[in-house]
């Protein structure tokens, strides 16, 4: 009998910076404290120059059996893999202008307080996956032919798979 085994785990991590975060919006002329004659389109970074970044862990294991050999006459061979993996990633993708545009509007910030992090658009997931496979095959000599031999094969095989993934935004929805 032959008997491989495979193991592999991985871990990966990754981190970036995507540029400023840039906040627009339109300072209309009727609002409080507002110099100009008619609505500007206003576009500027957010406090302390905020960075938009992206971030992501993975991770693996994997574990693989594989036997071939002869058993009672038969040339047989098993396989099995079995892995699991996990990740989480997120990703700021800029201001939520809606929001932003809304709360000048109803007056809840002025047009030029400072603005921060909280105002990012931002989304988050995390998720798992399992896999499991199967196979076996099995053969035999039944007779011989003048055309040569004749055998008898069987083959069975099996998988599943399973996923799990949750998304939310920075509002935690």
């Amino acid at each position: 009998w032959n008997v491989s085994l495979n193991l592999n785990a991985s871990i990966s991590d990754i981190s970036s910076k995507r540029g400023p975060a840039m906040a627009q919006y339109v300072w209309r002329a009727e609002e409080q404290g507002s110099p100009f004659a008619e609505a500007v389109e206003v576009i500027r970074p957010l406090e302390e120059l905020a960075v938009l970044r992206v971030d992501g862990d993975s991770k693996s294991l994997r574990a693989g059996l594989t036997m071939n050999g002869r058993l009672a006459g038969w040339q047989s061979n098993f396989g099995v893999n079995v892995g699991r993996s996990w990740d989480e990633n997120g990703l700021e993708s800029g201001v939520d202008r809606a929001r932003l545009q809304r709360a000048i509007d109803d007056g809840l910030i002025g047009a030029l307080d400072p603005l921060g992090r909280e105002w990012l658009l931002s989304n988050r997931s995390k998720g798992q996956s399992d896999q499991l496979s199967v196979q076996m095959s099995t053969q035999k000599g039944i007779f011989s032919l003048p055309a040569g031999d004749s055998s008898f094969s069987l083959n069975l095989n099996g998988s599943r798979y399973a996923s799990e993934r949750t998304q939310w935004n920075g509002d935690g929805d």
